[in-house]
């Protein structure tokens, strides 16, 4: 599955970032360091929902996936090498027999019919 990242928010000063370990943590140390941003404040959140409402309030920027910007943020883009591939391997044969890694394997089916 393609994923674009980019930039949301408004310039505050403030960036809100993933926690340390998250690959968008990383791809946001790089988009500031490229761009030779350097934030007023940098606050580390261990959940993409609190920092999608933060930003929806004018509380910062942040670098997120295309598809988790909420209606109404304008999302820029970053440039084509924080373009990122999710990949998803399986044993069939485990799909078939586990009913819960059935479904999320439907699910994830249904997204990538949907690019």
């Amino acid at each position: 599955m393609h994923d674009q990242l980019v930039r949301i928010g408004e310039d505050t000063g403030i960036w809100l970032t993933r926690e340390r370990g998250s690959g968008t943590y990383q791809y946001t140390h790089q988009y500031l360091q490229e761009a030779g941003i350097v934030p007023q404040q940098l606050i580390e959140i261990d959940n993409v929902n609190l920092i999608l409402s933060l930003v929806q309030r004018g509380m910062g920027q942040t670098v997120v996936s295309q598809r988790l910007v909420p209606a109404g943020v304008t999302a820029h883009p970053l440039g084509a090498h924080f373009d990122r591939q999710f990949y998803l391997l399986s044993n069939q044969a485990d799909v078939v027999l586990d009913g819960q890694l059935r479904a999320v394997y439907q699910a994830l089916q249904s997204m990538l019919t949907t690019d």
